[in-house]
């Protein structure tokens, strides 16, 4: 699973709690912790301030012992500067006093800082901190991307290029190879064939290291060289003897920035693991999910034996769906409160004024079919109401969802209103632009087109219509968001083929006005259990 950033949770409660409930205030999803609290004044920092007003000041007028020893005071106002007698040391002039911060206690071990654990210094903090890694919480959920197996040893033989593996051998031979870095080459044997491995960086004891008749086990990636296969740069370990079979183990790679590794993250995830032993996770009755604490476990520190090894993958596939379901239920869960806060916020109502969709309707040449006509009043009862619009429309290409925005330009009209349609391509927006055109400029309702290719007179001229809303219906591409675009009362937005433009893209348009409504169209087929998990915020019509 992603990881929208306002997307990371994790369950910390009792069984039964949701995953959202217990984080309180999520950046982005406006969520917000009702547990009562003091009022206080918060900088934007989430630091505590102290008002000065509540340090102990003395009384206005009120004649200090020290008063007369203080520094005099020029024609400014200001201090003059000078030496303060004994009576005045230690004492603290009122209006040098400032607001303190101070910072805000962890609720849980989960909230902590990650900086709070014992190696975090601030520098690697911040390197963290471009993971998206902040608190213990984001570091329990950076979860490994892949795992190097560690569960065989490979035959020499079976190795082919681009293999990532673990390969045990015999030193044959160890020579300094050709070129300006001259690397080490140690040449390894099993009973199947020979394998090249090369070190490029290395100490004169470590290659004294490398005598004839050794035992080595490597692990590392396999490539095709000069003179055959080879491994560069391995992890490894030297034996004596014949070190036998290994013991099985996955070795989690994490995903890193910069100045990070992954055996350092392992070890930073022990420790957190370590801090949050005491608290209380999500527990899910039955199969097939495991706790979330044991899948998280699992996922960071996979436990195998020789009876499991073969299986791992089970184990590894079970732990990453508990958290696929807790991250689903957490999204369905933000989306849904976002839907319940939308509807108490205040928009500008779209009710019908001069009928000019019946007089649409008269020159259309055609009839609405009943999925047409409902989904019709779907919309413009939704915008008639106060509250914003936020609907998803779904139909197959031809199902007259086009027909059904003009339905809803009409009504923004009839208020004065302008309305932007954001299409993904020009050839697209082209087409809305013309089918509009058709359709509404014998009602007297002005559209106009937006695109990138247009001159730059020719645009100056369509941007100075928007602007004064002589042009009521604005087609485009993205060129509908830049900032050169301004509306005069833009009250409706919508945009076609939604999965084309990114979220900020749509943010963007919506940002031209205050809080207008949104009709949000496609014909990708959506399967209902996917439209409820990634539009739980939005109503639903399906022509």
């Amino acid at each position: 699973m992603t990881d929208d950033p306002g997307s990371r949770n994790l369950s910390a409660g009792a069984s039964g709690e949701s995953a959202v409930a217990r984080q309180g205030d999520l950046v982005g999803t406006h969520l917000v912790d009702d547990r009562a609290a003091k009022p206080a004044r918060i900088d934007g920092r989430g630091h505590v301030l102290v008002e000065a007003s509540d340090v102990a000041n003395p009384s206005v007028g009120a004649k200090s012992p020290a008063s007369d020893s203080l520094p005099p005071v020029d024609e400014t106002g200001k201090r003059k500067p000078g030496r303060r007698t004994k009576a005045s040391q230690g004492k603290t002039d009122p209006s040098e006093n400032t607001p303190t911060k101070r910072k805000p206690q962890p609720s849980t071990p989960l909230d902590a800082p990650v900086s709070s654990l014992s190696g975090v210094g601030p520098g690697t903090a911040d390197k963290l901190g471009r993971l998206n890694v902040h608190s213990i919480r984001d570091l329990l959920l950076h979860i490994p991307s892949r795992y190097q197996d560690h569960t065989r040893s490979v035959p020499i033989s079976e190795l082919t290029p681009g293999q990532e593996c673990l390969v045990t051998g015999v030193i044959v031979s160890t020579t300094m190879g050709y070129g300006r870095r001259r690397p080490a080459e140690v040449t390894v044997a099993d009973h199947s064939r020979e394998l090249t491995v090369r070190f490029f960086n290395f100490r004169p004891g470590q290659l004294r290291s490398f005598t004839a008749g050794t035992w080595i086990r490597c692990f590392g990636e396999i490539r095709a060289g000069r003179g055959g296969l080879e491994m560069a740069h391995p992890e490894y370990r030297l034996h004596g003897d014949d070190p036998g079979e290994p013991v099985p183990a996955l070795t989690p790679v994490y995903p890193l920035t910069q100045g990070l590794t992954s055996k350092r993250l392992a070890q930073w995830v022990d420790k957190a693991f370590e801090r949050v032993a005491q608290v209380d996770f999500s527990v899910l009755p039955g199969e097939p999910f495991p706790d979330l604490l044991d899948a998280l476990r699992h996922l960071h520190r996979p436990q195998l034996d020789d009876a499991t090894a073969p299986n791992h993958a089970t184990g590894l596939e079970a732990a990453r769906a508990r958290i696929a379901l807790d991250e689903l239920v957490c999204h369905y869960l933000v989306l849904k409160y976002r839907q319940k806060l939308v509807r108490t916020l205040a928009t500008t109502p779209l009710p019908s004024q001069r009928q000019l969709g019946r007089q649409l309707l008269k020159q259309l040449g055609f009839r609405l079919t009943r999925a047409q006509a409902r989904v019709a009043t779907e919309v413009l009862n939704d915008l008639s109401a106060s509250r914003p619009m936020m609907r998803l429309l779904q139909g197959d290409v031809g199902s007259g969802k086009t027909v059904i925005a003009a339905f809803a330009a009409i009504r923004a009209a009839e208020n004065g209103c302008q309305t932007a349609l954001m299409a993904p391509t020009e050839i697209l927006a082209e087409q809305h632009y013309e089918t509009l055109s058709d359709w509404l400029t014998p009602l007297g309702i002005g559209v106009a087109l937006l695109t990138g290719r247009q001159s730059a007179k020719e645009r100056q001229t369509r941007l100075a219509a928007v602007e004064t809303g002589q042009d009521l219906v604005v087609v485009g591409t993205h060129a509908l968001f830049q900032a050169g675009v301004e509306f005069r009362a833009l009250a409706l937005t919508i945009i076609d083929e939604q999965h084309r433009f990114g979220v900020h893209q749509r943010m963007s348009l919506r940002d031209k006005a205050r809080l207008p409504h949104q009709l949000v169209m496609t014909a990708t087929p959506i399967q209902r259990t996917l439209t409820m998990a990634l539009y739980a915020d939005m109503d639903i019509s399906t022509i």
